[in-house]
């Protein structure tokens, strides 16, 4: 090819149609593609703990995360500062229960703001329990029942 059809041909000035072949070029067969179907992955083997004659096979359990234990914490704060621990437990998907009465009125406000915004961060719920006491639980902890209508049940009676 001549350096002015190599021009036109980068620039694509020419249709594609209209290039001609030299003599040393072959024309191309165009190729389908055949889509193989997906190959189903293989299961792990888990070591066979124990086999008896029936051909019932025992199975070495493997330990989840679903059988961790999962932990509460109470936590009484005396001041604003001591809810940088309460900050660390909602942030751990930790179920804490903040007991605020030995906190004045305005530490209480700042507390329940630190706490609405963790909770909001963390994807986590807040629930007041009492004037006082509030339950922050996590995403994956549902709590059923409310308090609130517990105790107001129990005084109308």
């Amino acid at each position: 090819m001549s350096m002015k059809k190599k021009l036109k041909n980068f620039f694509y000035l020419e249709d594609q149609e209209a290039l001609e072949l030299d003599d040393n070029e072959q024309p191309v067969e165009r190729v389908e593609r055949v889509q193989q179907p997906p190959q189903k992955p293989t299961q792990q083997q888990v070591p066979i703990a124990k086999q008896s004659a029936k051909n019932v096979v025992q199975l070495q359990s493997v330990p989840s995360q679903t059988t961790k234990k999962e932990r509460m914490v109470v936590i009484e704060p005396r001041s604003y500062e001591d809810m940088e621990v309460v900050g660390t437990h909602i942030k751990e998907n930790r179920t804490v229960v903040i007991n605020l009465h030995l906190v004045d009125y305005d530490q209480r406000k700042r507390i329940i703001d630190f706490l609405s915004g963790a909770v909001f961060v963390a994807d986590a719920e807040l629930k007041p329990i009492s004037r006082e006491v509030f339950l922050c639980s996590p995403f994956n902890v549902e709590v059923e029942g409310d308090i609130k209508q517990i105790i107001m049940n129990q005084m109308s009676e």
